[in-house]
């Protein structure tokens, strides 16, 4: 599968490639900009996505300076995805409970089925999302 992870947190994209690497594809984005540009030069399968992208490093911001979130990465989805490219699979790992009931509104109101998977470093990000082993 053709994974993408938008998250800011670089111990947590290690967790993940160590769960999912030689068995899937994996793009990596840290930043609201990172995905755009991802999601315009590829499709997936899966997405997860982190609401905080807040740590210094890698924040993104608009034209007023305002922080973009995971809530803008999904914001986008829904704007830009064509039926065809949608992925089979959103999974919104945060831990901010506000931030996640946000994106799961969005997402549901335009037709998507997101799952919720509190990230934990032990846990395989496919099986804990009910998304199958994760070898397949």
């Amino acid at each position: 599968m053709k994974i993408l992870i938008l998250d800011d947190d670089d111990c947590r994209h290690n967790r993940f490639k160590l769960h999912l690497l030689g068995n899937h594809f994996l793009t990596h984005a840290r930043t609201y900009d990172e995905f755009v540009t991802a999601m315009m030069t590829d499709t997936f399968d899966v997405i997860f996505l982190d609401h905080d992208l807040n740590y210094e490093e890698y924040v993104s911001k608009d034209k007023n300076g305002c922080e973009l979130t995971g809530y803008h990465a999904a914001l986008w989805i829904v704007k830009n995805l064509q039926l065809e490219t949608r992925p089979n699979n959103i999974v919104i790992h945060s831990h901010n409970m506000g931030g996640v009931i946000q994106m799961l509104g969005i997402l549901k109101d335009a037709g998507y089925n997101p799952k919720i998977w509190e990230f934990s470093p032990a846990e395989n990000p496919l099986e804990g999302a009910g998304l199958g082993p994760a070898n397949e």
